[in-house]
């Protein structure tokens, strides 16, 4: 059978076409795969770097309410009349226990809780020892 001319010449003629073939898909394969790759890198590092942006932009938005709140006279001025709750037990506050800058500041919780309503707790503590803890929105579900 291999034994004419013809045979030999088809024999190695489907040989070097079947060699170059299969070199050639080995060859696509790894540019596919490199280049595949290389998507996923981007992927990823587009995907990093705007996680990153994000915890960023909150932590701006953290970094600004506490500047709007230490720049304020008002926190600035907020004396020991400022009540002291951290070692009472069952201490019911009533409203005229509240005094001193009390009330204002209480006043500016409201404003900031209705200017953030993604926020839940906002709590102030003071140089004194005293802390203020507006009440905690209703309408946030945990």
């Amino acid at each position: 059978m291999f034994k004419s001319l013809r045979w030999k010449l088809v024999f190695i003629a489907e040989a070097m076409v079947l060699i170059t073939t299969i070199s050639l898909l080995f060859t696509i394969t790894r540019i596919m795969e490199k280049t595949e790759e290389k998507k996923h890198q981007v992927q990823v590092s587009q995907q990093a770097a705007s996680r990153i942006n994000l915890i960023e932009s909150d932590y701006d938005g953290f970094r600004h309410d506490i500047i709007m709140f230490s720049d304020s006279q008002l926190f600035k001025n907020v004396d020991d009349s400022v009540q002291t709750y951290t070692k009472a037990q069952n201490v019911k506050i009533k409203s005229s226990d509240i005094g001193g800058h009390e009330p204002r500041v209480y006043e500016s919780f409201k404003e900031f809780d209705q200017s953030h309503p993604g926020i839940t707790f906002t709590y102030f503590g003071t140089r004194y020892g005293g802390y203020l803890l507006p009440r905690r929105r209703d309408s946030v579900k945990l």
